[in-house]
């Protein structure tokens, strides 16, 4: 390819492996004065003679599993983009054959072919250039694409980028989502998947006790927790010198961490204080799921995963317009032995034929907006030519 991706990825995980073994206060001299959230200013205020930068400012905001950010492009000539995921963020324990990183990266697809539309260019893609790669993902690209100066056709849904979040807030219990509003989610324009959706009380009951037990079995299951640990930043210094994986953030956080309550170390501890608390919060949020809405695909192929990433990426996007707070609640759909009854429950229960595979699975309410994730800016992104 005439470039040494394996360098640039070596150099890259060393950075990351000595920043999280640092204290707080060196981890604001690593990081710099950056702020994580700034990518989502910068996306309207990029600057780029090149319409490949320009349009991936905004597609390094698309959703992504553990907001791991697993792309990297390559920008050969000056119309293409070679699209690759970063092996030091898959997640080899809970998403072992990579489901869940390809649909994120239908998700960045998705961002960056609305994106240069609304800059004037049609996209080209072609999935998997060299192959599919099973059982796991690896050096071959995910998609090539090229940028081309004509036909292209703005999406309205690109006005609801910069508003999309992901809640991790409690929803309004005194406000239900309507079914008109259910109805609605359907004018997204999903297009190789299934949408369903329901706020039948005995569905949503049944899905909330699933979602409850997902995030027992995740916890309880050493090697899956541990890998979380290993991606989760605790507080804004290393949020800020690693504005990736699993933020916990907020006074509450600040002042576990002041008494030792809350550490990576206590959280690699099933039964610790940490964890109950962790497990304990996110069965709160399950409870207060007002509605649920699932994607599921004919099959399990790598082109069902990035369809099923275009659509849940457009989904959100309608749900924001819509002014509906989303969650996506993935754990019981991982498919690890452990969590494998689990993931028969969910297709039993949402009756799924039979070969047919549930590929995402969200909680839908109405809560006040959350704040932004935290994103590498996107020149971080780029490998380096």
């Amino acid at each position: 390819m005439g470039i040494d991706r394996r360098s640039f990825l070596t150099a890259s995980a060393r950075v990351i492996l000595t920043v999280t073994t640092i204290g707080g206060k060196q981890f604001a001299q690593a990081a710099g004065a950056r702020s994580p959230e700034r990518p989502w200013q910068q996306a309207f205020e990029e600057k780029s003679a090149d319409p490949r930068i320009r349009a991936m400012a905004f597609a390094i905001l698309a959703p992504n599993v553990f907001n791991l950010q697993p792309w990297l492009a390559e920008l050969p000539g000056d119309d293409r983009l070679l699209l690759h995921c970063d092996p030091a963020r898959r997640l080899p324990q809970c998403d072992r054959e990579d489901r869940e990183t390809v649909i994120s990266f239908g998700n960045f697809l998705e961002l960056l072919r609305m994106a240069a539309a609304q800059d004037g260019y049609r996209l080209e893609i072609t999935a998997f250039p060299e192959g599919e790669p099973y059982p796991s993902l690896d050096a071959r690209p995910i998609a090539s694409v090229r940028f081309i100066k004509e036909g292209a056709a703005k999406d309205p849904l690109f006005a609801s980028v910069l508003k999309r979040r992901t809640c991790k807030l409690p929803f309004d219990q005194a406000k239900p989502v309507e079914g008109r509003v259910l109805t609605q989610l359907s004018a997204a324009g999903l297009a190789g998947t299934h949408l369903q959706a329901s706020n039948d009380d005995a569905l949503v009951a049944r899905l909330r006790r699933i979602a409850s037990d997902a995030i027992q079995i995740e916890k309880s299951t050493s090697r899956i927790n541990l890998e979380k640990v290993a991606i989760t930043r605790i507080g804004p210094a290393e949020i800020e010198a690693i504005p990736d994986g699993i933020a916990l953030r907020g006074p509450m956080v600040e002042s576990a961490v002041d008494t030792g309550v809350l550490s990576r170390a206590q959280l690699a501890i099933p039964d610790s204080i940490a964890s109950q608390n962790e497990i304990n919060n996110y069965r709160r949020l399950c409870d207060t799921a007002k509605a649920y809405v699932w994607l599921s695909t004919g099959g399990n192929k790598r082109a069902d995963q990035l369809a099923a990433g275009r659509d849940w990426l457009r989904l959100h996007l309608k749900a924001t317009e819509l002014g509906v707070a989303f969650e996506p609640q993935s754990p019981a759909l991982n498919d690890y032995p452990e969590m494998r009854a689990l993931l028969t429950s969910v297709h039993e229960t949402l009756s799924i034929p039979n070969g047919q595979r549930v590929q995402m699975l969200g909680r839908l309410g109405y809560a006040p907006q959350s704040a932004e994730a935290a994103r590498w800016p996107v020149e971080t992104r780029i490998l380096p030519a």
